[in-house]
């Protein structure tokens, strides 16, 4: 990935640099400009695939380096490095169909967010072949519902039909390390879809290795150190209510009366309580979790299912409501629902 980043302040710019070389994009590039004017020369000179630009600066400001790129790069994505005294200008950037904007002082981990949604977006894109895409996706699932379930044997087991499967592609150490860079990303997008976790809490991952073995190595102890996590974080009884709860969910999101009460109800303790208990374990309210699993469940149906009416796919899984459906869709996953099934089709 190209990465043009654009400020004239060299203190900001050199810290946004070493922000993005720090969250292990494989095959990473960053140049960098002072003002619009040196920007666009160098975005003709290095196509880059996302610019991130400051608004105010000397020459040509960040609102007509945007203009400029929404006329004659429709492709890359810009997204708008602001402060709180400039955030009108940022807003007035939207109507050239910015892709995001990153708050000053920018940290790690907005700015990680912003590049996973990006990527998550055109997987295809990065990876190159559709049968890696939807491979990747399936063992990410998979391995995050082990990791929350606490099943180290699952997890190993995962991971090694995962290293089976990329050997058979007879990645290069580069190539395979490129793939592992969009695994981390999907893995942890995933993971805090059901388990929002603090900047204190993120666990690091060794990127550094020289040998596939080694990577893998390096990944089987990130899972395990997750693993450990999430059994301090929760207590034998509230694990075991929780676990029964999220499994009711998982077998009646389809329908729209499935709440708080009912739930508390089958699972023996008063509504307060276990509202109580299942933010303390899964860290967020189970009204959240329950919204978030359906959506999930209708984004893969409408991969799947490319016959099916959308409206009849959201009912299927809980959503009685199509407008307020596709609003909270759109908000989760950038698109919306019919934009998303046609990004699927292309």
């Amino acid at each position: 990935m190209k990465i043009l980043v654009v400020d004239d302040e060299t203190i900001i710019q050199q810290g946004i640099v070493t922000l993005l070389q720090e969250i292990g994009i494989t095959n990473l590039e960053v140049i960098t400009a002072k003002n619009g004017k040196i920007a666009l020369e160098l975005i003709a000179n290095n196509k880059p695939d996302v610019v991130m630009t400051d608004i105010r600066m000397p020459v040509m400001d960040g609102l007509q380096l945007v203009g400029y790129i929404y006329e004659q790069y429709p492709h890359i994505a810009v997204i708008i490095l602001t402060g709180y005294a400039d955030f009108g200008y940022a807003q007035q950037a939207l109507k050239y169909g910015v892709f995001d904007y990153l708050l000053k002082p920018i940290t790690k981990d907005r700015i990680q967010d912003v590049l996973r949604n990006f990527m998550l977006q055109t997987p295809k894109k990065w990876l190159g072949n559709w049968e890696i895409v939807r491979e990747m996706k399936e063992t990410v699932q998979l391995l995050c519902r082990s990791v929350l379930a606490e099943d180290k044997a699952s997890i190993e087991k995962i991971m090694q039909q995962w290293k089976q499967f990329c050997d058979e592609q007879q990645f290069v150490l580069l190539e395979l390390k490129q793939i592992m860079s969009h695994f981390y990303l999907t893995f942890t997008a995933e993971l805090m879809v059901h388990l929002p976790i603090t900047a204190e809490q993120q666990l690091e991952l060794d990127q550094v290795a020289s040998s596939s073995e080694q990577l893998f190595l390096n990944w089987h102890e990130y899972l395990i150190k997750h693993m450990e996590q999430m059994k301090e974080r929760r207590s034998p009884r509230n694990k075991r209510v929780v676990d029964d709860v999220m499994k009711e969910i998982s077998n009646k999101f389809g329908e729209p009366v499935l709440n708080l009460q009912q739930l508390s109800e089958s699972s023996g303790v008063s509504s307060a309580y276990l509202s109580k208990m299942f933010r303390e374990v899964m860290n967020k309210p189970i009204t959240q979790y329950i919204c978030e699993f359906r959506l999930e469940q209708v984004r893969q149906r409408l991969e799947r299912d490319s016959n099916e009416k959308i409206s009849i796919i959201a009912e299927q899984c809980g959503f009685n409501d199509y407008p307020y459906f596709s609003k909270v869709f759109k908000r989760t996953f950038g698109v919306s629902p019919v934009e998303y099934r046609e990004k699927m089709l292309f």
